[in-house]
């Protein structure tokens, strides 16, 4: 499938089947800079897509469990590198939502609620 065929205009929600939140593998650095300020970079780490998420993109973040938070963060012994793989088939729900979702002057729950595709797809973004 081509990436992005699936919805090429709309909006949409990820989500883990577990329902708990998403942690995201991230690297920051804070270096200084000729002026003596410290600035900040931050980047989160992608692998290739998982099955769930293919269709739409050929990479995706990696998605770090909570009981392998210790590991990435250094907390624990082990292999962060074991870590940067895309998360089992089936682990991903899908939907399209609101593009009004791209703006961040709107706010609110009704932004994650499932439309339909065609809806997501010819909404304003306003």
């Amino acid at each position: 499938m081509e990436t992005g065929a699936c919805w090429p205009e709309a909006a949409l929600r990820h989500r883990q089947g577990g329902w708990h939140a998403h942690g995201f593998a991230g690297l920051w650095e804070g270096w200084g800079s000729p002026d003596g300020a410290v600035e900040r970079t931050f980047a989160i780490v992608t692998a290739h897509a998982s099955l769930d998420v293919a269709g739409l993109h050929d990479r995706m973040p990696v998605i770090v469990e909570p009981e392998d938070w210790p590991v990435w963060l250094g907390e624990v012994d082990g292999d962060p590198a074991a870590l940067l793989h895309p998360p089992a088939e089936g682990t991903l729900r899908t939907w399209p939502v609101s593009r009004k979702v791209n703006r961040p002057a709107n706010n609110g729950r009704e932004l994650l609620d499932r439309v339909a595709p065609l809806e997501a797809s010819m909404e304003a973004a306003t």
